[in-house]
Order: C-alpha cells, then structure tokens, then sequence
C-alpha cells in the first residue's frame, strides 16, 4: 500500500483532528448526525477518540492528500467521517460524524 504525502489542507485537517480542536471554545465544530447520536454518548465518545487517532491514510481512501474522509468502525457499526472547511473561516474544519445510511 503507498501512503501519500498530506497536503496543506491535509495537514491543517490532521491538525485539528489529532489534536481534538473542535467542539465548544474552538473554531472547528463536531457535528454529529442524528443516527450516529442514536448510538448513545458512550459510542460517541469512543468515536471521538477513533476519529483522533485514525491514520489508515493511503492512495486508495485518500488520493489528493486531503486526509478529510475516512471510516471508523465501532464493533460492527460503520461510521463515516468527513472534514469540510468552513465557509468563512479557511483555517476552521466542520467535522462530521455520520452512518453510512446517512451519506
């Protein structure tokens, strides 16, 4: 498997995401969709450390280096996660935590 280079998008998007600057008093959001709530704020939080811990980046599932797409898994639920920048603010990300179903 090649593993590619992040771009600066990718590596501003691993900044926020690793170390956990979003949520309340930062200028990165978490949103959480409704079917990934449902899975209670125990998986939520297990999610949340998944998500600051994941680097299962190559060219297959991160081809441009954007590092803003990935899956966590969390015993068989799949979970989708994606970071968008922020309309008015290009250095804030918008990280979301979705199903599969909700794509």
């Amino acid at each position: 498997m090649t593993i590619i280079t992040p771009s600066s998008v990718g590596r501003r998007n691993d900044e926020i995401r690793q170390q956990g600057l979003f949520g309340p008093g930062q200028d990165s959001a978490l949103m959480i969709t409704p079917g990934v709530s449902a899975l209670g704020p125990v998986a939520v939080d297990q999610l949340v450390v998944k998500l600051m811990q994941f680097d299962d980046w190559s060219v297959a599932n991160d081809p441009h280096g954007d590092r803003d797409f990935g899956t966590l898994t969390l015993g068989d639920t799949r979970v989708f996660f994606k970071i968008d920048r922020h309309e008015t603010d290009a250095d804030a990300r918008i990280i979301t935590l979705l199903l599969p179903s909700e794509n």
